[in-house]
């Protein structure tokens, strides 16, 4: 990896400011506030970002570098090489929308899709700490021999117990250990009572739902009472439809002056015996001759009386004397003459007159009389029977058809009261099964109200159950997670235990690797002057000179410096991989050098195989890079 430039929008001091490196050495020079300790500041935020903390301004860093009177966005960028590929890390530093993303300008500025997964894999996946303690080297926080030794112990403890100087072991089973403290006091000791107890509510319960009074017969009696009800409908519109129809016929039978079929049978059977009667009567008025049998045996009888007469004047003239019968001499004559004529007694031939003209006579009088009464008859009948017709089927005309005409209607008359009879039964069968059903009706309600309040009280019940379930479920997730707790308790056991025994393991193999690596570098920095470092289990740091292994407490300040750089130089390397080494940065860390020392210093820095960044306060290192011919790139941050 390396650093390739620095765009600040706005960044503490600076405000639109580009600053560009070259792998190898890098010196940026300039006097105190000129800026490099911002600069410095800058790369590790766009690495790994900034936030406001909680606390005093002097130790917010956020607040520290925000800048002021500026349009400018807080933050910038930062492009690196990386396998080949050149990528920028943009950042703006807000506190309400934050921006962090990362460019692979190599592929057209393609966006990187996981910039913390991308810039992890970069880092080694190095946090802010271990960057501040390894990778980014600051001066000797204090120039006192204790001090000094005190934190390179520090230092030295964390690495050679874990590794990282950001782990200390002790803290981690210190941690753990508070961490399984935190565990135990949160498992529920009574969650098994609990769960116990309330699984016998639920099966209580369950059993009680069991039972046959709390089955649903709501469903049935909705289901019955609508039936019911249906039928009540279909009974109500039938019986509607049914006093429709017999006021329609009642009101046909009113019409024509008829209340039942009684009133009908009574009216046909009146006009069949009067049409019986008068028909024949019609049919006798309807004979021409009649009139003339009556005058001819009227004649006749009257005839056969005046025959007599003359027979019986001419039988015996007194009669004639009285009658004053002289004038008719001629016709008594003859009639004499007859009479003589005559085998019996005359008597005989004029009573036998007399007695068939008195018959001829009766007869045509007893027909005139029967004529009269007929004709008399015919038309009170015809009467009687024109108003019936009239009345029932509008004519006053009396025949065969008008007849057959009013039988017609006497047979709808009878239908209509049939009907009516029929419907006023089946209406009051109706009326008493809608009464029956309606009865039934008020049942099914009654029961149906005591069915609600039933599965009232089971929905009740289900609801308590469906209660207790959801915290018997719970108090399950709880005993659940008193395994899982107790589980992580034993993890966490073997972990101290694990910890515990390998961290011997650990300080003996890192140890070794450690104090091999930065007697490497001691060698180099000191001209072979020392030729080892050694700390041992109980961090003391000892140096080998000329066979002899020195206390580090009996050492110069200067060369506590060299120590001290040559054990980071080990740190980096144990983090660093052959494919992707990171820069080291120093910010003020030979301050503490003179010139020979930091002449070699600087000589063997140029020849690493990394991007090297220092930072000074000094012109010195600039000095000595230009006398000695040193390959680097010096920077006055106050010109840039």
């Amino acid at each position: 990896m390396i650093i390739t430039s620095l765009h600040i929008n706005a960044f503490g001091k600076f405000i639109d400011k580009t600053i560009n490196f070259t792998d190898g050495l890098n010196v940026i020079y300039g006097e105190n506030e000129a800026g490099k300790s911002t600069t410095h500041a800058f790369i590790r935020a766009m690495l790994f970002g900034i936030k406001k903390k909680k606390g005093k301004l002097s130790t917010d860093t956020f607040q520290k570098y925000f800048p002021w009177d500026t349009k400018n966005k807080y933050g910038g960028s930062l492009n690196l090489i990386y396998k080949e590929n050149t990528y920028s890390i943009i950042r703006e530093f807000s506190l309400t929308n934050p921006v962090f993303k990362i460019i692979n300008i190599s592929q057209d500025n393609k966006e990187i899709e996981n910039p913390d997964l991308f810039l992890n894999k970069i880092l080694h996946n190095i946090n802010s700490d271990t960057f501040d303690n390894t990778i980014s080297i600051g001066q000797l926080k204090s120039a006192q021999d204790v001090t000094i030794i005190d934190e390179l112990h520090k230092i030295i403890s964390n690495l050679n117990t874990s590794g990282d100087i950001a782990i200390d072991t002790l803290y981690a089973i210190n941690l753990l250990s508070h961490k399984k403290k935190e565990l135990q006091d949160n498992i529920n000791k009574d969650a098994t009572i609990q769960y116990n107890k309330e699984l016998g509510n639920i099966r209580a319960l369950e059993k009680e739902l069991q039972n046959q009074k709390y089955e649903n017969k709501l469903p049935s009696l909705i289901s019955k009472r609508n039936a019911e009800a249906k039928i009540i409908k279909s009974n109500s519109i039938e019986l509607e439809d049914l006093k429709k129809e017999s006021a329609e016929k009642a009101l046909m039978l009113s019409k024509f002056g008829l209340n039942d079929i009684k009133d009908i049978n009574s009216l046909s059977n009146e006009v069949n015996k009067i049409y019986f009667d008068y028909k024949p009567i019609m049919k006798e008025a309807s004979k021409k001759y009649g009139p003339f049998v009556n005058i001819f045996t009227m004649s006749i009888g009257i005839l056969m009386i005046v025959v007599s007469s003359m027979l019986l004047v001419a039988t015996y003239p007194d009669i004639a004397s009285i009658l004053n019968l002289h004038n008719t001499k001629y016709s008594m004559n003859l009639i004499t003459n007859f009479i003589i004529q005559l085998p019996f007694h005359p008597i005989i031939l004029i009573g036998l007159l007399i007695c068939l003209g008195m018959i001829f006579l009766l007869f045509s009088i007893i027909l005139l009389i029967n004529n009269i009464k007929s004709k008399s008859s015919s038309v009170e009948l015809k009467n009687i029977l024109s108003d019936i017709l009239n009345q029932h089927i509008g004519t006053d005309e009396v025949n065969d058809d008008t007849i057959q005409k009013f039988k017609k209607h006497i047979r709808d008359m009878k239908l209509a009261a049939k009907t009516l009879d029929s419907n006023e039964a089946r209406i009051i069968i109706l009326a008493e099964e809608n009464n029956l059903l309606l009865k039934k009706q008020a049942e099914y309600t009654d029961d149906i109200k005591s069915q609600q309040k039933i599965q009232y009280d089971v929905e009740q019940k289900y609801n308590e159950l469906y209660k207790l379930r959801i915290d018997n479920e719970k108090t399950k997730k709880t005993l659940q997670n008193n395994d899982l707790i107790n589980m992580d308790i034993e993890s966490l056991n073997l972990a101290i235990e694990t910890i515990k025994s390998l961290s011997n393991e650990i300080q003996v193999s890192f140890g070794t690797h450690l104090n091999d690596t930065a007697s490497k570098y001691l060698k180099i920095l000191t001209n072979n002057k020392y030729t080892s470092i050694n700390v041992d289990n109980t961090l003391k740091v000892t140096i080998n000179y000329e066979g002899r292994n020195i206390s580090l407490s009996d050492t110069s300040t200067g060369t506590i410096d060299q120590i001290y750089l040559a054990l980071r130089l080990a740190i980096s390397d144990i983090i660093n991989k052959s494919d992707n080494i990171l820069p080291l940065i120093f910010d003020d860390c030979f301050a503490m050098y003179d010139n020979k020392r930091l002449e070699s210093t600087l000589n063997f820095l140029a020849n690493i195989n990394t991007q090297i960044l220092v930072f000074t306060c000094h012109t010195r290192e600039k000095e000595i890079v230009k006398y000695d011919g040193i390959k680097a790139n010096t920077l006055n941050i106050n010109t840039i």
